[in-house]
């Protein structure tokens, strides 16, 4: 827009020629040129910008892919994304959040499979990246408490005492560490 009000200013006081080649040179500011690699024929496209309603970016894209991906249960490709972003493009906007996000997924899906040591993984990879977001602590407390429970019934007392720990060791305060303990007792 700047180029085009400049080129604008600059057609008074010049000749016809130089004001025809400045009016091609803000014609061509109306359109974005795109190339499409791999097309033979004809890689150049030129869009008129009126027709442009948004451009999202193709690592928005991947990363709007990934959660519905993560929502629909195919947590296995929307991790491939997010571990192909980043390697490739590890400060993009957003990131970081849908790390958090997919492996909060992650866990949620190994925990409905009732596999819940296996849901404790990805949960104690984000707790190693940001044991603060949102949701993480509430899941693991939940998860070891069921396990402690679980050793408790079947009378494995040293095995309800290593999940007490263990969630000890990640939040000392969680309220969860107190109903545990209250049980073994």
């Amino acid at each position: 827009l700047q180029k085009y009000e400049e080129l604008r200013k600059s057609k008074a006081g010049k000749s016809a020629e130089e004001q025809e080649k400045i009016q091609e040179e803000m014609t061509k500011l109306n359109y974005l040129y795109v190339t499409v690699p791999g097309e033979k024929d004809s890689p150049e496209y030129r869009i008129p910008l009126k027709q442009i309603k948004e451009i999202v970016h193709h690592e928005d894209l991947m990363l709007q892919r990934m959660k519905l991906l993560a929502e629909s249960g195919q947590i296995d490709i929307a991790l491939e994304f997010l571990n192909w972003m980043l390697e490739n493009v590890p400060d993009w906007p957003g990131l970081l959040e849908q790390r958090g996000f997919l492996l909060m997924q992650d866990a949620k899906i190994r925990t409905e499979a009732g596999r819940l040591e296996d849901a404790l993984v990805p949960l104690e990879e984000l707790y190693s990246l940001q044991k603060d977001f949102p949701g993480v602590a509430e899941q693991i407390g939940t998860i070891l408490q069921s396990m402690a429970n679980k050793a408790a019934e079947q009378e494995d007392y040293p095995q309800a005492h290593h999940h007490l720990e263990r969630l000890r060791s990640l939040y000392p305060e969680h309220p969860v560490v107190s109903a545990i303990s209250t049980g073994l007792e």
